[in-house]
């Protein structure tokens, strides 16, 4: 065999070569590998359509107990059970101070009298808190009466400070039970240091008279 041919065998071997490493894993779509790598893996391509797909992972919920309609007792437990340390204190008993109760006695401050409805002129309280009694007040009967005094802020004519209001059951209650009613027929303001005028309107009302009070210890 002469030189000539010999290269040329040599040749067409290499383009074996080539085309069984390269030409036919692209072809084919699987990698080219010239050579590997001691101890190193080789990575395989696996078609996409045969992969496993994993399940979705499901979450389940807890389902809220029903209430039954009765009501449940809670028992006491230790309170070990939250990490918790009782204290255990003794109760103290000490004696009330020896001081005298504050004085509540009042005394007339103004006077309202009069039969028919109309409205006052003003009045300045310059105390902490005050009492409308309005328990003398004499009905013409107990079948028709009503009597109505409304408290307003002279300084603010749109402020209503408290509305009054007797009718015929009241009176009627008064009449059957008047000490009672005296004691009940007093309201307490817990405001001072204002101006105020009073709204009367009256319906078969012989007579009344309202007393503004204040304690005496600020007088």
């Amino acid at each position: 065999m002469e030189k000539t041919d010999l290269a040329y065998f040599v040749m067409a071997v290499g383009v074996v070569i080539v085309a069984a490493l390269v030409v036919k894993p692209l072809v084919t779509g699987e990698p080219v590998i010239l050579w590997a790598a001691e101890d190193v893996p080789v990575p395989t391509v696996t078609d996409g359509r045969n992969v496993p797909v994993a399940p979705p992972y499901l979450i389940t919920a807890t389902p809220t107990p029903t209430w039954s309609g009765t009501a449940e007792t809670l028992e006491f437990v230790d309170p070990a059970t939250y990490h918790l340390t009782p204290e255990q204190t003794s109760p103290t008993i000490s004696s009330p101070p020896n001081e005298p109760p504050p004085d509540t006695t009042t005394v007339t401050y103004a006077v309202i009298s009069g039969q028919r409805s109309g409205t006052t002129e003003i009045v300045h309280i310059p105390f902490p808190y005050w009492y409308l009694d309005y328990s003398d007040i004499t009905p013409m009967n107990y079948i028709f009466p009503s009597f109505n005094v409304q408290v307003m802020d002279a300084n603010d004519p749109n402020r209503f400070v408290r509305i009054i209001s007797l009718n015929y059951m009241d009176f009627r209650s008064y009449e059957y039970a008047p000490e009672q009613c005296k004691q009940q027929w007093i309201s307490k303001f817990c405001e001072g240091y204002r101006d105020y005028y009073f709204v009367i309107n009256t319906k078969c009302i012989d007579s009344y008279t309202l007393r503004i009070k204040v304690p005496q210890r600020y007088v």
